[in-house]
């Protein structure tokens, strides 16, 4: 009969998995962070994009109202 295991760590992995509740915590932090840096990126980035979005839409807008008062 196999041995029960009371983790779901990957038998794959050549480490052992953290076995303190701390050692645990500083392991999600850790990835945590360097999960999220490049949604903040994005995040930043499409902050930017939109700016620039809304400030051509309104140059369009702007010009419209020109040519429709020369017409």
């Amino acid at each position: 009969m196999p041995a029960i295991r009371s983790h779901h760590w990957p038998s794959s992995l050549s480490c052992s998995p953290p076995e303190r509740p701390t050692e645990r915590l500083a392991l999600s932090r850790l990835l945590s962070k360097f999960a999220t840096q490049p949604l903040r990126e994005l995040e930043q980035e499409n902050a930017g994009l939109k700016k620039i979005v809304a400030d051509l839409t309104l140059d369009k807008e702007m010009l419209q109202d020109v040519i429709k008062r020369k017409l």
